[in-house]
C-alpha cells in the first residue's frame, strides 16, 4: 500500500475477487480509494479494512464462513470517513462469521463496537466497564454515529 501524496489516494493491489464499488466481486487491476480528506487514524483503520479483507478467503473460520463481501468493506470505510472525531486510535478491526467486519474502539474503560454485516445492517454497541451498556442500536445516519463517538470520548 503506497500513498501518492499527489494525488491523495491509497494504491490498492486486488487479488482478482474484489471491487471496493460493490458492483462486482470481478476486478482485473488495481482500486484505489480517496484519503485526502482523512486524519491519520482514519487511513490506518482503512488500511486495517482492507489488509483483513483480502487476506481471508473462504471457510476462513473452519466452520465455512463467506470471505468479507465487498459492500461490507464500502460500508466499514464509509463508516470510518464519517466519524467527526480527529484524536481517536485506530479501531481494531476483526472479522465477523458470515462476511462482515467489526470495528473496536477502547478510550478509557468504554469501548465502541459497530459491526457492519452483510446482510446491508450495521449495528453498534456501547461496553462500559467490560458490560454491555445496552442491547446495541442499528445504525442508519450520521446523527447515530456521532452520538456513539460522543458517548465513547465523553468518558
Amino acid at each position: 500500500m503506497r500513498n501518492s501524496g499527489a494525488v491523495n489516494q491509497v494504491a490498492i493491489a486486488t487479488s482478482g475477487m474484489w471491487t471496493l464499488d460493490g458492483r462486482s466481486d470481478a476486478v482485473a487491476g488495481n482500486t484505489s480509494i480517496r484519503v485526502g480528506r482523512m486524519n491519520q487514524w482514519q487511513r490506518e483503520a482503512v488500511a486495517k479494512v482492507l489488509r483483513l479483507a483480502y487476506s481471508l478467503r473462504q471457510n476462513w473460520d473452519s466452520y465455512g464462513s463467506a470471505p468479507i463481501r465487498p459492500w461490507v468493506v464500502n460500508a466499514a470505510i464509509e463508516l470510518i470517513r464519517e466519524v467527526p472525531f480527529d484524536n481517536l486510535s485506530a479501531p481494531s478491526v476483526v472479522p465477523v462469521s458470515g462476511g462482515g467486519i467489526q470495528l473496536e474502539w477502547s478510550e478509557g474503560n468504554r469501548d465502541l463496537e459497530i459491526e457492519v454485516r452483510p446482510d446491508r445492517s450495521i449495528e453498534g454497541l456501547k461496553v462500559l466497564a467490560g458490560m454491555p451498556v445496552d442491547d446495541g442500536q442499528e445504525l442508519t445516519s450520521g446523527a447515530d454515529i456521532e452520538q456513539l463517538f460522543s458517548w465513547l470520548i465523553a468518558g
